[in-house]
């Protein structure tokens, strides 16, 4: 399996050896809260949470900057452009206090990207897809997950190889016609041969006995400690939601 998402799931940390289901329980109500408040300093209170977790985790703050970038990709514009107001007659005008909701939306989005890297990314990902299951999610659900994951980077190869394929005979990409038309018979393609490889993979999952359920050799027993990391989640959580209204009025 690539070692995209779980690239640092073997390392040492206080989140790596927390249950997986229970890791994902408490950060998913943690960043359900997040998405519920609304004021800023709630807000910024979050984010740092969410630089704590990332720091505790040890994940290489380079390889989470580097998924950041397509998020930011949205955010920045979104910062900019919230606090401009067109009225009718003045034109365009920048209003201060919308600046406000720009950073509460930008730090809010940023804190729930971040906490998905200490929860997903400090566990083998078909670990945390068994957690899941065990969690309640449903099985097409899982598989959807799991299969995207696992055959994204399959067809990422091929589309690398198609590309090399077409350089070596000449092709100059660029903004006209023949591109577009090349590049449609690529994609088509793709699709093609995609569609035929995933019936094959069916057949071969079905001949070996595969009926939808996730199954590990070895699943460890949940420790009190594991009970306890989730409490300090639940508690982090509630002063969360409480302090955002408090702050609020």
């Amino acid at each position: 399996m690539h070692p995209e998402i779980d690239r640092y799931a073997g390392l040492s940390s206080p989140i790596h050896s927390w249950d997986c289901g229970l890791k994902i329980l408490g950060f998913s109500l943690l960043i359900l809260v997040i998405a519920t408040i609304d004021g800023l300093i709630a807000t910024g209170i979050a984010f740092g949470l969410a630089l704590v977790f990332l720091w505790v985790s040890k994940i290489s703050v380079g390889f989470v900057l580097d998924r950041l970038k397509w998020v930011l990709f949205f955010l920045i514009p979104l910062f900019f452009l919230l606090p401009l107001q067109y009225e009718f007659g003045s034109g365009w005008s920048w209003k201060s206090e919308n600046l406000g909701l720009a950073l509460t939306i930008t730090l809010r989005a940023l804190a729930i990207t971040i906490l998905i890297f200490p929860m997903l990314g400090t566990a083998p990902f078909h670990r945390s897809m068994k957690s899941l299951q065990d969690l309640g999610i449903p099985k097409m659900l899982i598989q959807t997950f799991l299969f995207t994951y696992r055959y994204l980077f399959v067809y990422l190869d091929q589309l690398r190889k198609m590309r090399i394929a077409m350089k070596s005979r000449g092709f100059q990409p660029g903004f006209n016609k023949n591109s577009f038309k090349t590049y449609g018979n690529m994609v088509g393609m793709l699709l093609f041969t995609s569609f035929e490889q995933t019936e094959r993979i069916l057949n071969s999952m079905k001949s070996r006995g595969y009926d939808g359920h996730i199954r590990i050799l070895y699943e460890p027993a949940r420790q009190p400690l594991d009970w306890l990391k989730l409490t300090v989640l639940i508690i982090l959580s509630i002063v969360l939601a409480l302090g955002d209204r408090l702050w609020l009025t």
